[in-house]
């Protein structure tokens, strides 16, 4: 046992500071000095925070998550607490006996709530609540289980409880409307408007238009009600919906068909954060609703209404579609597809909000491309693949791109991959340019920017540079996709890496090649009797190497902004010794060094291949290790093991037990 300095020992989930000063809070660098990660150390309970300057701050005694860039979130079992924490380690909350869900409620899309960050449903002795990355309880408790749920208004947020009525609070936590044991809210609140349409279950009475002190604006037996502009509502009794002003008077003689219900279907209020407007309809009045109505009471048949396809606004207007055009379907916002009435030959266009039209199709037809609105890829009607006239279009239908021979035309990633003759060889960028590669080119993969295309050419690969036009750099036999300006490809059997330009970085003689960020990579091959992994700079320089190494890629290490880690997690084989074995982790920065490293000792079997003993944690600059089941030290063997490096590696490429440690 150590018998100077400082050390520490975990026992039973417990952290104990001997002699010596701790690692306190304000010895953490300030913001923007290291940068903080998580760890998860074999033979040690649970996951710990430390940083790229090996400070220690949050030891690993349980499960750990980060729940916002500066913010975690800690699951303590034994002691039955959810502890959040700062990136220094200091502690901001403690909640006993609560859990907390992996996932926060998702951010409201327009963006204008005014709240803490991010809000996690917590469950706490029973009752309910939602936290912020703080600690903070940011909503009054609710009894029993349930779920909180967004509305369409920014400033209202829905208890809905497993049993019982719903509660709308305002998102200061303040209850805004608590229904009654048989009631149900089936719309509302609206956008702009804090009412609700609030129905009886049982249907013994109409439905009422509440506002949240109580008052009642009108009442109906409608089954739904949308809200419109100057104060005017969309209300539907089974499959029809009527215009009614502000009292809930029907406006008009048009009525309208959308949608398919059961009879007098009533649904709870819709989970949908954003508004489905206009509304694709079918218009219906009859030419004398009086006479109508008298036919059928003296039992003649029922006078057949005149229907007009159309838009419904949520102005109230209605657009009827072009004459002679039906079936209204919408292709991105502001752009719907209608095609000719049913028996006639087939000649589609595409129509605005208000049923204007924009520009014919003919016998073509369009699809949306997902993340581009104002892209449109038109192709000729049944969409098979194989006929030429593919093109890309905008939302007036101006040609963007266009080949009469390309057969067809798929999205991938920020731009278009274009066949000819069944060959995947035309790639058309985000600004529309494009490039042809020559017969027998198939492209397969394209990295982030559009710039590098990975290649098919018979029997071998290429990389292809927009940039320059051409292909660059030698063949090989297959690759991982492009990512940064590099390419990890194979070539008989082993791996290498690839610049943009074609020169490689690396040789292929490796078992595994792995970029870090734009300017690091990995690799893992043999050198003379023994596999080694390394870490090399932007000058192909060796900073780090470890005999027997290998990658380990834990998720939840990984930085919530999709920045690279600012370590990679190392470990390696288990080591066999005359006391049993032992197994090692090192994390190591960007410059090669080891910021922390944790091994695991035998445990009782000193002949188990099982290293399952006592834990073992190190940091850079720490005079002792932290401890937890007890002390062990690692072998002179072990120690030369990770001492071993190859001849290639720079003066950096210090091991953990190396001057420093």
């Amino acid at each position: 046992m150590p018998t100077s300095g400082r050390w520490w020992r975990l026992t039973a989930g417990v952290l104990l500071m001997h002699a010596g000063p701790a690692l306190a809070a304000a010895d953490t660098p300030a913001a923007g000095e290291a940068r903080v990660f998580l760890f998860h150390a074999s033979g040690f309970p649970g996951w710990g925070v430390a940083d790229t300057d090996g400070r220690l701050v949050r030891a690993p005694l349980t499960p750990l998550r980060r729940v916002a860039p500066d913010r975690w979130l800690a699951s303590d079992y034994d002691a039955s607490a959810e502890i959040w924490l700062d990136d220094r380690g200091n502690e901001m909350a403690r909640m006993q006996g609560a859990d907390v869900e992996d996932e926060p409620l998702p951010q409201h899309p327009s963006g204008e709530r005014d709240y803490r960050g991010a809000l996690w449903p917590v469950v706490r002795n029973g009752d309910t609540s939602l936290v912020d990355a703080n600690g903070a309880v940011a909503m009054p408790w609710q009894q029993g289980y349930g779920q909180w749920r967004l509305t369409i208004h920014p400033e209202r947020i829905v208890w809905v409880p497993q049993r019982g009525p719903e509660t709308i609070l305002a998102w200061h936590g303040k209850p805004a409307l608590q229904l009654g044991e048989d009631e149900m809210r089936v719309s509302g609140p609206f956008r702009e408007r804090l009412l609700y349409w609030i129905c009886d279950y049982a249907r013994e009475r109409p439905c009422q238009l509440r506002d949240e002190q109580g008052g009642v604006h009108l009442e109906g037996d409608w089954d739904d009600l949308r809200a419109m502009d100057d104060g005017r509502w969309l209300a539907r009794g089974g499959n029809t919906w009527a215009v009614l002003d502000e009292r809930g008077n029907p406006q008009g003689a048009l009525r309208y068909l959308a949608g398919s219900y059961f009879p007098r279907l009533r649904s709870g209020a819709s989970d949908r954060l954003e508004e489905d407007w206009p509304m694709a309809v079918r218009a219906f009045r009859f030419a004398d609703l009086q006479a109508a109505l008298a036919v059928v009471e003296a039992g003649g048949e029922a006078v057949e209404p005149v229907m007009t396809e159309g838009l419904l606004q949520r102005d109230g207007s209605f657009h009827p579609l072009p004459e002679g055009y039906g079936y209204p379907v919408r292709i991105v916002p502001g752009r719907w597809r209608v095609s000719r009435a049913q028996g006639q030959d087939d000649d589609g266009r595409i129509i605005d909000d208000r049923a204007a039209p924009v520009f014919a199709l003919g016998h073509d037809n369009v699809q949306a491309v997902d993340g581009r609105p104002d892209v449109l890829v038109r192709y000729p009607q049944g969409g098979a693949a194989g006929r030429p006239g593919w093109s890309l279009v905008d939302r007036d239908g101006k040609v963007l791109f266009h080949h009469p021979a390309v057969t067809e035309l798929r999205s991938r990633g920020p731009g278009f991959v274009g066949s000819l003759e069944g060959q995947r060889r035309i790639w058309v960028a985000a600004d529309f340019r494009h490039w042809l590669l020559p017969p027998d080119s198939d492209i397969r993969e394209v990295d982030a920017g559009g710039r590098l295309l990975l290649v098919a050419t018979g029997e071998t690969m290429r990389l292809f540079n927009t940039g320059t036009g051409g292909f660059v750099g030698a063949a090989f036999d297959h690759a991982e996709p492009p990512s940064e300006g590099w390419l990890v490809f194979n070539r008989a059997g082993y791996y290498g890496l690839m610049d943009a330009d074609g020169n490689e970085a690396l040789a292929p003689r490796y078992y595994q090649v792995k970029p870090w960020g734009a300017d690091r990579w990995w690799s893992r091959g043999q050198l003379g009797e023994h596999e080694y992994l390394r870490l090399h700079g932007a000058d192909g320089a060796v900073l780090f190497a470890r005999r027997d190494g290998s990658l380990l890629d834990l998720p939840r290490e990984r930085e919530l902004d999709g920045v690279a880690s600012p370590v990679a997690s190392i470990v390696g084989k288990s080591y066999r010794t005359a006391q049993g074995s032992y197994f090692v982790q090192q994390w190591i920065d960007r410059q090669g060094q080891t910021v922390l490293m944790a091994a695991q000792c035998p445990g009782a079997d000193p002949d188990s291949v099982l290293a399952n003993g006592a834990g073992l944690l190190m940091g850079k600059g720490w005079p002792q290790p932290l401890y937890h089941g007890g002390e062990c030290e690692l072998p002179e063997s072990v120690r030369a093991e990770l001492d071993a490096r190859p001849a290639e590696a720079v003066p950096s490429a210090v091991s953990a037990w190396s001057a420093g440690w």
